[in-house]
């Protein structure tokens, strides 16, 4: 084996990308310690060899399939052989059982110099008596495809010779001779011709030197010399460069493949002979892949059989900053908790801006109720009308409301004993906007004291469900009482006649007026007058009820609406309807339809009509049509409640005068047909919402402004903080205190929703 094989091997696993090899050699072989100088340099470049296995050429039959195991378990796809033909037959049998071939992706150095026909088991089981279990076929299969590397039987034909002659013409000379004497060629003609010439220069020279030598020329001394002129032998011969390292001579080697019972020469190496150093300093390997034939599935070439590290999924990142991939993830993980650090900063900045948005929007909200929440007397400001809930008795229920049922029953109260009250209760479960609509409800009933508005006893918040507990009205709303009644209207039976004269049916209308004359001199604005909103006692007194749109001026006189929300359209003023404006002005435009529904005795106004199209109709400029036969100062008051100039229309307690003044103004006018009287208010209200705009609230004096003045004068959108647990009056409190603001101005607003 050729001592420069090892630079053979490293540059030829370089440019096969090959990063680790084993080796299987025979101990007691001649040249295997040139596997320990090839361990050394393929290591030393970074070329892993993972087994250098010698075993004893008195072996166990079964020896050598451990062996080759041993090479598969590890996963090494390319081994160097180096041993005897015996030996070979014997591990390539193996192989081939272990399917460690060529067709599986395995690449075999083995010997050049082995026979000719080694592989012939057949012939070897034959005539020598061996027991090797394969047939030549299999064998051929076996080691089809294997690589060797072998000195250079001739140096290139181009080169010149010491006959001053190329390599071409010498071997055409030496094919001719063979020719002439009918013999063959041999590959290792060469070497002779040049091992011929080696010893007859090396004689000249030794004769040049000292003749005397040749007297004796078996001397010791004779010999010594002539072998140091072999050794100083450097010419260029037919078989290459003769020169020669120790007892190896430094030649070409080329690498050979053994393919389909022939041999072809698919690379060649020059090794590069330091005369300074006296020693082999590399080489350069010329290898022609496109000869090699890689017998693999796919025809691709083999791997050596390592396992592939992780691919790592910050390779650009590890090779844009020249780090390793672990410091590529530590790099990243940093960068990552530092925006995550960065982002959670944002949020939290984020989500505080909008919470203490909603607070101040909460505080606006409140104090557009009328509630001054940093006023000591609204502290806990429902807690002295809390009573005990095993003093409210309910026995029957009355009816269904926005939030939850209403039931007629008793409440005991220390100043009154039992009395007869309302109850309405809110739906366990319900919103935290739910809840404080309800409550708010109770907080500005608390501030009314008039015999015409519906008086609030009690709450029991405590518990759920929630109660607000109101003083008991015996006939329900006016709407459904005039309904009932509106048989006896043609009929005049003299019991209930009564009911229906012209004189009661003007002092209900009395009543209202003087519960809205109430709340404008308060200064609040009731924004649902009608007459299912009014309702009806064991005296026939009419009472002002459902405050929940109810809502407070301020300095101003009037409310602006901006919250997106139910509204009973047919009952609103131009201007509610088209700017979301309330005041006093335009609940007496729904005193003038609540007049309508008297004298209809309950008729739907705007009848045939929906909401939107009723919406249109007085945006235009139109009213409800006036019932024919009504009396000319009921007519006259009536239009003068729609005028679309709200400054044009009469103050609430001029309504209150003219109707005192006329005790008989009102008669009932059943020119509607029956069948035109709608019963389900509720459902012909309309949902309304106002443009997107963030509202401020303004202190003008009530005029009609443009549409952008008016837009710019009202409240921001109510928002809600609370949690959905049960809201008791002493936590009502609490929370209109945290969520405040002193309200501008110097004025005192009232709690109201």
């Amino acid at each position: 084996m050729p001592t420069s094989s090892r630079f053979v091997y490293l540059q030829l696993f370089q440019k096969l990308g090959w990063e680790q090899v084993a080796a299987l050699t025979e101990d007691g072989h001649k040249y295997t310690e040139y596997i320990s100088h090839t361990q050394d340099l393929l290591q030393a470049n970074g070329i892993t060899f993972v087994v250098n296995r010698k075993f004893p050429r008195d072996r166990e039959k079964a020896s050598m399939s451990k062996y080759l195991q041993e090479l598969k378990n590890k996963k090494v796809h390319i081994i160097i052989g180096d041993m005897f033909d015996v030996a070979v037959r014997d591990v390539m049998c193996q192989a081939y059982n272990l399917k460690m071939t060529a067709q599986e992706g395995y690449v075999w150095f083995l010997p050049q110099w082995l026979a000719p026909n080694w592989y012939d088991t057949d012939y070897y089981n034959a005539h020598h008596l061996e027991n090797v279990m394969c047939s030549t076929t299999q064998m051929i299969d076996a080691i089809n495809g294997h690589l060797s590397l072998a000195h250079a039987y001739f140096a290139s034909d181009s080169e010149l010779m010491q006959e001053n002659i190329t390599v071409r013409q010498w071997r055409q000379k030496y094919k001719s001779v063979c020719r002439a004497r009918n013999v063959s060629e041999s590959n290792y003609a060469g070497f002779t011709y040049d091992a011929v010439w080696t010893y007859a220069l090396a004689l000249n020279n030794l004769v040049k030197e000292n003749q005397s030598l040749l007297a004796d020329i078996h001397s010791s001394v004779s010999t010594q010399r002539f072998v140091e002129m072999l050794e100083a032998t450097d010419f260029h011969g037919v078989s290459g460069r003769i020169k020669f390292r120790g007892a190896s001579r430094v030649s070409d080697i080329n690498v050979l493949q053994w393919l389909n019972n022939r041999t072809q020469v698919v690379g060649s190496f020059h090794p590069n002979f330091s005369v300074l150093h006296q020693e082999l300093s590399g080489g350069r390997l010329e290898l022609n892949l496109s000869t090699i034939v890689w017998l693999t599935a796919d025809g691709r070439k083999p791997t050596d059989g390592k396992e592939l590290p992780p691919r790592c999924l910050l390779e650009g990142l590890a090779i844009l900053l020249d780090i390793t991939c672990d410091l590529a993830f530590v790099a990243v993980n940093i960068i990552g908790f530092g925006l995550l650090g960065i982002v959670l900063i944002i949020a939290f900045l984020v989500v505080k801006r909008r919470y203490d948005k909603k607070v101040q929007q909460t505080q606006n909200y409140m104090m557009s109720l009328g509630i001054d929440l940093l006023a000591a007397q609204n502290m806990s400001s429902l807690d002295k009308w809390e009573i005990s809930r095993d003093r409210v008795v309910i026995n029957r229920k009355l009816g269904e409301g926005a939030f939850g049922m209403v039931y007629g029953g008793e409440a005991l109260f220390e100043d009154k004993g039992w009395v007869a009250v309302a109850v309405k209760t809110l739906k366990v479960g319900s919103t935290m906007e739910e809840k404080l609509d309800f409550l708010s409800e109770a907080e500005v009933m608390k501030r009314f004291e008039h015999k015409n508005i519906v008086k609030l006893l009690g709450v029991c918040t405590k518990n759920e469900p929630v109660y607000t507990i109101m003083e008991f009205m015996l006939y329900g709303d006016l709407k459904t009482f005039l309904l009932a009644r509106r048989h006896l209207v043609n009929e005049r039976i003299s019991e209930e006649s009564e009911e229906i004269s012209s004189k009661k049916l003007t002092m209900m209308a009395m009543d209202v007026a003087r519960a809205l004359s109430y709340l404008a001199e308060l200064k609040y604005v009731h924004r649902d007058v009608a007459s299912r909103n009014c309702l009806v006692n064991a005296s026939r007194i009419v009472k002002l009820g459902d405050f929940g749109l109810t809502r407070p001026m301020y300095e101003s006189d009037y409310y602006k609406f901006n919250r997106k929300g139910m509204l009973p359209v047919r009952w609103m003023a131009p201007e509610s309807l088209e700017l979301g404006v309330f005041s006093p002005s335009s609940d007496v435009w729904s005193y003038g339809v609540l007049l309508y529904e008297i004298i209809t005795f309950g008729s739907f106004p705007f009848q045939g009509m929906s909401n939107s199209q009723v919406l249109e109709h007085v945006k235009n400029g139109n009213t409800l049509p006036i019932p024919a036969g009504v009396k000319p100062q009921l007519e006259g008051l009536i239009r003068s409640c729609w005028n679309f100039d709200h400054k044009r229309r009469p103050q609430v307690s001029e309504i209150v005068e003219f109707v005192a003044n006329n005790p008989r103004l009102i008669s009932p006018c059943l020119d509607v047909p029956l069948a035109s009287v709608q019963m389900d208010d509720y459902a012909e209200q309309l949902e309304m919402g106002l443009p997107n705009i963030t509202f401020r609230k303004c202190s003008v004096p009530m005029k009609f402004m443009s549409q952008t003045d008016a837009a710019a004068c009202a409240y921001v959108r109510e928002p809600l903080l609370l949690s959905t647990h049960s809201l008791s009056s002493t936590e009502f409190g609490k929370y209109m205190e945290l969520n405040s603001e002193v309200e501008p101005g110097g004025m005192q607003p009232v709690s109201i929703l």
